[in-house]
């Protein structure tokens, strides 16, 4: 006797209790192929919630260095716009700049038809520290000189008073990197102390070395530094600091205020 297509197509299971279950091999199948998918969904999900936990690192690590670096730029954006803030006063008068040769082109080396000549070196003079009523000469912070200045030249052109150096590195091991700030000194100790770049002084000592002018240098770099409107008549001496990248004093020397190289 033949069986029919449904009995076929079909196995039994015993169960425990003895029962006997007639189980279609196209159900069979159906719930073979549903298991599969179903582990195939839970290992590619496992995989998806790994894959999105890597690459929530890798982006964590990426915008904290993103952020650093705006960081940098707001400081280094922060010292250009007082180092522009300083220029402001000088750039109010352009007879300053685009007037008749006189002693301030001398001083640069540059004529009216814009030909730079090497100008006459002059020897750096050093101001007693003993100067009547002005502040003493602050002790450094680094026990071991990295810097010299030299080649120190100042002069004037108009009302605007400029000095211009070099600053040499003296260690020859490394890399010397901090900020440059020059005060001048008034004859009467109540007067103001103008800076450059400009800045609050307090006892003849710069407030935020920060603001300086940046220098990096592995062998010398020329400085060149400008006032605005005074007479130099009124300040006895150029006093120049130079600090390191965290603010320590590193080098400060006296110069003379004088009105031509």
């Amino acid at each position: 006797m033949e069986s029919s297509p449904r009995e076929k197509w079909s196995f039994l299971l015993v169960g425990s209790r003895g029962r006997v279950l007639r189980l279609h091999l196209g159900w069979g199948l159906a719930m073979a192929v549903g298991f599969v998918f179903f582990m195939l969904l839970m290992i590619s999900g496992a995989l998806y919630l790994f894959k999105w936990e890597w690459d929530f690192g890798d982006k964590y690590a990426f915008y904290g260095g993103l952020e650093q670096e705006i960081q940098a730029l707001q400081r280094e954006n922060k010292r250009l716009m007082a180092r522009v803030a300083s220029l402001e006063i000088t750039l109010e008068n352009p007879d300053t700049y685009f007037g008749e040769e006189d002693s301030w082109s001398k001083v640069w080396g540059v004529s009216e038809q814009g030909e730079v000549s090497i100008p006459e070196v002059i020897q750096p003079k050093k101001m007693p520290p003993e100067l009547t009523g002005a502040p003493p000469v602050p002790e450094v912070d680094i026990a071991f000189p990295m810097v010299t200045l030299d080649s120190y030249r100042a002069g004037i052109r108009g009302e605007t008073y400029g000095a211009s150096f070099n600053i040499r590195n003296i260690r020859n091991d490394a890399v010397v990197s901090g900020y440059i700030v020059s005060v001048l000194i008034p004859k009467e100790p109540s007067f103001l102390y103008p800076a450059s770049p400009a800045m609050e002084v307090q006892n003849g000592r710069p407030m935020d070395p920060k603001r300086g002018q940046f220098f990096s240098i592995r062998n010398f770099k020329d400085v060149r530094l400008r006032f605005g409107h005074l007479d130099p008549d009124l300040f006895q001496a150029n006093r120049i600091f130079v600090f390191n990248e965290a603010g320590a004093l590193m080098h400060v020397e006296d110069f003379e205020v004088v009105d031509n190289p």
